[in-house]
């Protein structure tokens, strides 16, 4: 009596149809990947792009503070009172005291151009070792918030302030500063300081 084989058939390999789809997951997992990879880049870069420039403002903004602490309330000039504030302030600085009189400096300016984004420091104004020194590049021409409008827009109660303003309140000088960065996807990064000066003189 004969005998009947049964032949058992072994796959060796995979269907062109199981190889699309496993090439379909991984691109799609590769995909996937690279996009929250390039999403927290993104964000990575804002916040660094925040910090450093809150950084350089406070930086900045203590040096201004520092510079009009030290001035002789009498030589500042001008003194604006709100709604109006100066982007420009001439003052001197006391250099000591001899037998009641008080001595100052040349005079020194620290000065906001609007269009320039500089802030800049003049010292000795008219002398022969008159210097300047760049305090940042990056202000720009209106206080956040405030524009062109003859407006309190940003509610501070002064109209038109620029980048820097300085405004006489209450006795005492009030420094407003904002700094601008550019940041990732076309934004720009703004950080706003204000500090009041109790002069020392």
């Amino acid at each position: 009596m004969g005998t009947v084989g049964t032949r058992s058939s072994v796959r060796s390999g995979h269907t062109l149809l199981e190889l699309v789809i496993a090439a379909s997951l991984i691109a799609g997992s590769v995909l996937a990947t690279s996009w929250m990879l390039a999403q927290a880049r993104s964000a990575y870069q804002s916040m660094s792009s925040s910090a450093s420039t809150e950084v350089e403002a406070s930086r900045n903004f203590e040096r201004i503070l520092v510079a009009m602490r030290d001035a002789s309330e009498a030589s500042v000039d001008p003194k604006p009172s709100p709604p109006f504030s100066s982007p420009v302030v001439t003052f001197q600085t006391s250099t000591g005291d001899v037998g009641g009189t008080s001595f100052l400096s040349f005079p020194e300016r620290i000065e906001f151009t609007p269009g320039t984004g500089d802030v800049v420091w003049t010292r000795s104004i008219g002398q022969p070792d008159e210097s300047s020194v760049v305090l940042t590049r990056a202000v720009p021409d209106f206080l956040d918030g405030e524009s062109a409008a003859i407006a309190d827009e940003n509610g501070n109660g002064l109209v038109n302030e620029r980048g820097l303003c300085f405004t006489f309140e209450d006795g005492l000088l009030v420094v407003r500063l904002t700094l601008a960065r550019p940041a990732q996807g076309g934004t720009t990064t703004t950080k706003t300081l204000e500090g009041r000066v109790e002069f020392r003189h």
